[in-house]
């Protein structure tokens, strides 16, 4: 109980620091372009490379995006439990559920 206390009132500092509660509700999602690295994408059989990819993350629920992913004219999205890569290709949309 303490210690969740601590984090309550640590939280609280943090979100006045930065604009308020208010402020934070004003905002929808962040959107930033992103250059990844490292070998994870490389254990799940895919090469890296140097793309610049276009990353949305919404604020107040469980959903994510980045564009492109893997494939030129493609994007994957998490919601929730669900992942799926659209191809843009005409094709149905490849799930993954977790």
């Amino acid at each position: 109980m303490k210690r969740e206390k601590g984090m309550n009132e640590l939280l609280a500092r943090i979100i006045e620091a930065h604009g308020t509660i208010d402020r934070w509700k004003s905002f929808e999602r962040v959107e930033i372009t992103i250059v990844s690295g490292g070998g994870l994408i490389n254990l799940k059989g895919r090469s890296q490379d140097s793309t610049p990819r276009r990353m949305t993350v919404w604020l107040h629920e469980e959903r994510t995006s980045i564009s492109p992913y893997g494939w030129t004219f493609s994007m994957g999205m998490r919601m929730g439990q669900s992942s799926c890569i659209l191809t843009g290709l005409m094709q149905p949309p490849y799930l993954v559920y977790n």
